[in-house]
């Protein structure tokens, strides 16, 4: 499992889009390269972080689970997505009040499409092709909980409150803090942006870096 703190000081050019905020990566293979990292953060903050129930999550390690990942909404979803647009002013068009971007303001759509799209001979494609992004929805065999039980630092987890992906609910971890965004969705960090910035500034000011 990969954790991670996001990093926003005022200064910064992201400072006011939380959706360009850079992730700073905190994890490793196994339980020891988690362990030994620690150290290098101070709280973790998750936005609707892919948590399924901990029955869920065993099954998804199952030999055949690959082939029942198929059958996961955000998978199928995924394979469905267009790649290719003739460019990037077509693919906000595209995208623009519809589907998973329905309610996203302007200018996050606007940063998606620059910083997700590649220049192509033919027009523009995704950076990250559909099939890489099923495989990643599809890739739950690992089991977050007993991770998150041995966490020795801060941990605030915001979700969603319509389509959320988070299957946790406040209390059922001791010591990880779960909020639910009122009217948010799975992009919530996108379409309340102030909701995001709060949860983050909040983290630094506890652990002494705001």
């Amino acid at each position: 499992m990969i954790s991670a703190t996001i990093w926003s000081p005022s200064s910064t050019p992201w400072a006011g889009r939380p959706w360009c905020w850079p992730v700073i990566p905190w994890g490793g293979r196994g339980p020891s390269g988690r362990r030994a990292r620690q150290h290098r953060v101070r709280s973790v903050v998750m936005f609707d972080p892919v948590i399924l129930p901990r029955p869920a999550a065993l099954m998804m390690s199952w030999p055949l689970a690959g082939r029942m990942a198929r059958r996961y909404p955000l998978v199928a979803g995924a394979l469905r997505r267009r790649a290719r647009f003739d460019s990037r002013e077509a693919a906000i068009e595209a995208y623009r009040g519809r589907g998973a971007f329905r309610d996203w303001p302007e200018q996050a759509l606007a940063d998606y499409v620059a910083e997700g799209f590649r220049d192509v001979e033919d027009g523009v494609e995704l950076t990250c092709a559909p099939g890489w992004e099923a495989s990643n929805y599809a890739a739950q065999g690992h089991d977050p909980w007993p991770v998150l039980r041995r966490m020795a630092r801060p941990v605030h987890i915001l979700k969603g409150e319509r389509g959320s992906t988070c299957s946790l609910v406040p209390g059922q971890i001791a010591d990880v803090t779960v909020e639910t965004v009122p009217g948010g969705t799975h992009f919530f960090p996108m379409i309340q942006p102030e909701a995001a910035r709060a949860a983050l500034r909040r983290s630094l000011s506890e652990s002494g870096q705001g």
